[in-house]
């Protein structure tokens, strides 16, 4: 029933999109449209199990096909998709935390990292190591000088304060990015095992 619920949401955003004018307003409901389904696939996911837990491969690969659907569909870009690494399962509260913030970084990837390529991959690699579950996005795509002053962060960008907030505030988790100039960007997270 919640996921009825959102994906009648996510119409609804993806028709008022259709009809803007304003190219802003197309993207911003675009983005929301693409956010809110991140929490469908949750729902999805959990409505075929008998506990309240899901996969986290599971999840991370559908919210990646669904990334990769909105942006490469239409494009002659050939983006290779992997979720590798271990069975980790999430309770339902973490999965719909950690949904978006994956939703927004799979987007930065296919938004940014591939502008001038004809050719990338991207790569997440889910794993555990003592209490933490660390989960690595990472592209090969054109990369970014973190030190530049141009870099996009919390302030200037939505995406990257959902990130940020939905892993340090929501999970109690860190987040690390790594990138250089031609040499792609890995994300790097870790978030404790149930808090």
């Amino acid at each position: 029933r919640v996921k009825n619920n959102l994906q009648t949401i996510v119409s609804l955003l993806r028709m008022q999109a259709r009809r803007s004018e304003s190219d802003n307003a197309k993207v911003a409901l675009n983005d929301a449209a693409a956010r809110v389904l991140s929490l469908t696939d949750v729902h999805d996911l959990l409505s075929h199990t008998h506990v309240e837990q899901i996969e986290l491969r599971k999840l991370a690969g559908r919210i990646l096909d669904h990334a990769t659907e909105r942006h490469y569909s239409n494009r002659q870009t050939i983006i290779e998709t992997a979720v590798i690494g271990h069975e980790v399962w999430l309770n339902s509260t973490n999965a719909s935390a950690i949904a978006p913030a994956l939703n927004e970084l799979f987007d930065n990837c296919f938004k940014h990292a591939f502008r001038n390529s004809q050719h990338g991959t991207i790569t997440v690699n889910i794993s555990e190591k003592n209490e933490w579950i660390l989960l690595n996005v990472i592209d090969d795509g054109c990369g970014m000088d973190l030190s530049a002053e141009d870099v996009p962060d919390e302030e200037t960008s939505l995406g990257l304060f959902i990130v940020r907030n939905l892993i340090e505030t929501n999970l109690k988790g860190e987040i690390d990015f790594e990138s250089q100039p031609g040499a792609g960007t890995a994300v790097r997270i870790r978030i404790p095992r149930e808090h």
